[in-house]
C-alpha cells in the first residue's frame, strides 16, 4: 500500500470507528464494508469490521471476518485473543481453547488470555487445567476480580475451602459490590456447616439479577423481632427442591412467635399443602404477582423470602451448640393426600421391593450443562440385575429415552401432574432412587426411604463426605469421588440394593 492511498484509509476507518464508539453501528459497518471493497487485503478492516459485528450480535459473521484478518495476519494476540472470545460465547469451546492458547504463545504474559484460557478449561469440566491459568493471570493482575473469584470456584470444585475462601474474599477485597461472589463465598462456608455465616453472605442472592425471588417490596422485612399476631407472607423462591426443603421451618413462625404465617409457594406445590391445616393458608405464587400494593398493606404486616428464613430463625432461636441444623424440626413434615395414597396403595400391590427412579433434573439447572448432577438411564440399568425388585420411573419427561430402554420400568411420568401426585405415590414405594432433585426432597419430607446420588461437587446442603443428611434421616447418600464414572456409584447402589431385598426377604 502507497502513502497516497494510506492516507483516505486513515481516515476512513477513523470515521469508522468513531461512528462506532458513539453507538452507529450500522453507519461503521457500511464504512468498513467501503473500505474493503477498494482494499479487501487490509486485515485490520476485517478485524474492525468483525468487532462491529459482534456488537451487533452477529456472532457468525464476526467470527467470518475476524478469521479472515488473521488468515492475513496471524501475529496479533489481541485477534486471537478476540476470536477466542467471540467462538467461546457461541459455544465453540475447543475452537476458542486453541485461540487463547495461540494468544498466550504470541502476547505472552497477557492476564485475560491466561484468564480466558482458564475459563474455558472449566467449561470443559478440567478444573486441574483451570487452575494455574487463573493463578497465572492474578499474578499478572492482582486485581483481577473475576480471575479470584473463578479460582474460589475451581478450589471449590476441588473441595479445598479455605483456599476457595481466601479467593473468594480476594474477589470481594476487590469488587465489593459484585453480588455472585458473596453468593459464591455463601455457598462455600454453607457447605462445611459455618451456617449463621453462610447465611448472612447468602442474603447477596437478592442482589443478583435477575432476582428468583417474588417479594413485595411494599411490605417491611421481618429480622427476627417479635411478631405475634401479626400477619406474616413467606414468599416462595428458587426451585421445588428449595420450597419443599425449607417449609419445614414455617411451623416455627406459629410455634415459637405467635405468627399468622402465609405462604406464597410455586404451582406445583400448592395441591401438596392444601387442605393441611399445619401449612394453611397456601397461596399460589402468581396470584400474589398480581396483587396490587395496597392489597398487599390490608393482608399482611411484614414478609420475609423462604431462603432468608433459616437464617434469621439460627440468629435468633439457635443455642450456638454448632450443629448443622439450627432447629431440631420433625421429620416427616409432610404427607401425602389419604385418598390417592389409598388409590395408589391399589395400584401398586404386588410381589417385591418396590423402587422410584428418578435420573435427570431440569435442564436450566446450573450443574446440568456438564451434566454433573444427571446421570442416565443406562447408567441406573445394573439395577435391573437386582431381583426382588420392580422398577417405577418417576421421571417427569423422559426426554430422548427410546421405550425399549424403559422396558425395565414401570413409566409412571404421566401421573406426576403436581407433587400431591407425586408424593401419595412415593408414600407407597419401598425406596427411591434419585439424583439431586425435587424428589429427593419430596421423599425425605415425607420420610420415606431414599437414596440420593450426588455429583463430586454437590450442592452445598449436602455438606461432605458422610453418607447421612442432617436434613433427612431416612436418606443416604451415595456420593462421587474422584473420577468415579456414575457407573461406578451405581454399581455401589446396586450392591447396597442387594442387601437391602436379602433383609427384606428374611
Amino acid at each position: 500500500m502507497n502513502l497516497t492511498e494510506q492516507k483516505p484509509l486513515l481516515e476512513l476507518v477513523t470515521q469508522a470507528m468513531d461512528m462506532q464508539k458513539r453507538g452507529r453501528l450500522q453507519e461503521s459497518f457500511a464504512i468498513y464494508a467501503h473500505i474493503l471493497s477498494q482494499y479487501n487485503y487490509y486485515a485490520g478492516g476485517w478485524f474492525l469490521s468483525g468487532l462491529v459485528l459482534r456488537d451487533l450480535g452477529d456472532l457468525e459473521g464476526a467470527t467470518m471476518r475476524l478469521s479472515r484478518a488473521i488468515a492475513l495476519e496471524a501475529d496479533h494476540g489481541e485477534w486471537h485473543l478476540e476470536l477466542g472470545h467471540i467462538l467461546k460465547l457461541r459455544g465453540k469451546t475447543l475452537a476458542a481453547l486453541d485461540r487463547f492458547q495461540e494468544a498466550i504463545r504470541l502476547a505472552g504474559d497477557h492476564a485475560q488470555a491466561h484468564f480466558f484460557l482458564g475459563d474455558t478449561y472449566v467449561d470443559l469440566g478440567q478444573v486441574d487445567n483451570a487452575i494455574p491459568c487463573f493463578e497465572r493471570a492474578v499474578g499478572l493482575q492482582p486485581d483481577l476480580d473475576v480471575a479470584w473469584n473463578n479460582l474460589g470456584l475451581c478450589f471449590k470444585v476441588k473441595q479445598q475451602f479455605d483456599r476457595a475462601l481466601d479467593c473468594f474474599d480476594r474477589a470481594i477485597q476487590l469488587n465489593g459490590e459484585q453480588a455472585s461472589y458473596h453468593v459464591n463465598k455463601a455457598l462455600a462456608l454453607l457447605t462445611v456447616g459455618r451456617m449463621e455465616e453462610g447465611f448472612l453472605e447468602y442474603e447477596w442472592r437478592l442482589a443478583m439479577e435477575p432476582v428468583q425471588v417474588v417479594w413485595p417490596v411494599v411490605l417491611p422485612r421481618w429480622q427476627g423481632e417479635a411478631i405475634s399476631g401479626q400477619r406474616v407472607l413467606v414468599t416462595s423462591e428458587q426451585g421445588f427442591g428449595d420450597n419443599l426443603q425449607f417449609i419445614r421451618y414455617l411451623p416455627v413462625l406459629r410455634e415459637r412467635f405467635g405468627a399468622v404465617v402465609y405462604f406464597s409457594c410455586l404451582a406445583g406445590v400448592v395441591p401438596l399443602l392444601q387442605g393441611h391445616p399445619e401449612w394453611e393458608p397456601v397461596l399460589e405464587q402468581g396470584v400474589c404477582q398480581g396483587m396490587a400494593a395496597d392489597r398487599f398493606r390490608a393482608m399482611f404486616d411484614v414478609q420475609i423470602p423462604l431462603m432468608s428464613l433459616p437464617g434469621v430463625l439460627y440468629k435468633t432461636l439457635s443455642n450456638k451448640s454448632g450443629q448443622l441444623e439450627p432447629l431440631p424440626i420433625g421429620v416427616p413434615y409432610l404427607r401425602g393426600d389419604p385418598l390417592l395414597c389409598r388409590e395408589w396403595q391399589e395400584r401398586l400391590e404386588g410381589e417385591g421391593l418396590k423402587v422410584g427412579l428418578v435420573w435427570e433434573g431440569k435442564p436450566l439447572h446450573r450443574h446440568d450443562p456438564m451434566r454433573r448432577r444427571s446421570c442416565s438411564l443406562t447408567d441406573l440399568r445394573r439395577l435391573a440385575l437386582v431381583s426382588g425388585c420392580r422398577f417405577f420411573s418417576l421421571q417427569k419427561g423422559k426426554g430422548s429415552v427410546l421405550e425399549q430402554e424403559m422396558a425395565w420400568l414401570t413409566d409412571l411420568s404421566s401421573y406426576l401432574t403436581d407433587f400431591s401426585c407425586t408424593a401419595a405415590i412415593v408414600e407407597n414405594l419401598d425406596l427411591v432412587i434419585t439424583i439431586d432433585t425435587s424428589v429427593a426432597h419430596l421423599a425425605g419430607a415425607l420420610g420415606r426411604p431414599v437414596w440420593t446420588l450426588l455429583p463430586v461437587s454437590a450442592d452445598w446442603r449436602w455438606f461432605l463426605e458422610s453418607e447421612a443428611s442432617p436434613w433427612y434421616p431416612t436418606m443416604r447418600l451415595f456420593r462421587k469421588s474422584g473420577l468415579e464414572s456414575w457407573s461406578d456409584v451405581v454399581e455401589r447402589l446396586a450392591q447396597a440394593l442387594e442387601q437391602k431385598v436379602d433383609r427384606n426377604s428374611l
